[in-house]
């Protein structure tokens, strides 16, 4: 009896961590698409137009 629930825990311990992982990847992914778009504004604005 022991050893299931110790199983079913360790099961989803282990969900909760893997979803957690892909859900701060994803955040960090759109971080860094927003800071590329941002340089991109600023390169532009930096270098006048000839």
């Amino acid at each position: 009896m022991a050893k299931t629930i110790y199983r079913i825990c360790l099961i989803v311990c282990l969900a909760i961590a893997i979803m957690a992982g892909l859900f701060l990847y994803d955040r960090y992914q759109q971080e860094q698409e927003r800071e590329e778009e941002w340089l991109l504004v600023w390169t532009e604005q930096e270098t006048p137009s000839i």
